[in-house]
């Protein structure tokens, strides 16, 4: 007897829906394990803490993800799409050098939410032994940006992106991005956004000066 028309249609949109759903609770849990990370460190992450912190019970939190490891990984790339974000709100695609500083700007942790992200990231990177898998998530986001900075350094000078030059300015404003923003995320009154800004701009102006 055949089937009556429409029923698989039906069972693959709610597949895509419980699959959805699914997504946006795993989403919740990550998010939720930023702030826990953030207030107890990668140690006193347990899931008995993100639990209590979700007002849930641990095997909801396991029904999502099969271990810790897991959850501690998805929280990381949590961190990151928040920042990534960040970035491509403010146009970085575009690819040019005064795209990429403005971007970064955004970034940064002027606000307490992108101060938790930018905590998250710093409290792998105190624990990088113990998350093998967590430090090449970090590596290759970090890899990712860089490239685009790099790319976006050789267009400003018109040079080749293997330059030595290229790399110099590269990496010297890489170095100071990172710094600003690791010391504003754990002291929030050190830098304003307007010191930031004079601050990378006067740095790159000064680089490509001595690049070109």
């Amino acid at each position: 007897m055949p089937k009556p028309r429409g029923r698989r249609p039906v069972a693959r949109i709610r597949a895509q829906a419980r699959a959805a759903a699914d997504e946006v609770q795993r989403r919740l849990i990550a998010e939720c394990v930023c702030r826990v990370i953030d207030a107890e460190g990668l140690e006193g992450t347990t899931l008995r803490r993100i639990a209590a912190e979700l007002g849930c019970t641990t095997g909801l939190i396991a029904h999502y993800f099969p271990s810790k490891e897991a959850l501690l990984l998805r929280a990381l790339r949590t961190a990151f799409e928040r920042l990534e974000g960040a970035l491509v709100a403010r146009g970085a695609v575009r690819g040019d050098l005064d795209g990429q500083l403005a971007a970064f700007l955004d970034a940064l942790p002027f606000d307490e939410e992108q101060r938790v992200y930018w905590r998250v990231q710093a409290a792998y990177r105190g624990a990088t032994a113990a998350h093998p898998a967590a430090a090449s998530e970090a590596r290759r986001w970090e890899r990712a940006a860089v490239e685009a900075l790099r790319a976006a350094v050789a267009r400003e000078l018109g040079l080749d992106g293997a330059d030595p030059g290229v790399a110099l300015v590269t990496d010297a404003l890489e170095a100071l991005m990172d710094g600003v923003g690791s010391a504003a995320a754990v002291d929030p009154g050190r830098y304003s956004r307007e010191r930031v800004d004079a601050m990378v701009r006067a740095c790159a102006r000064g680089l490509l000066a001595s690049a070109r």
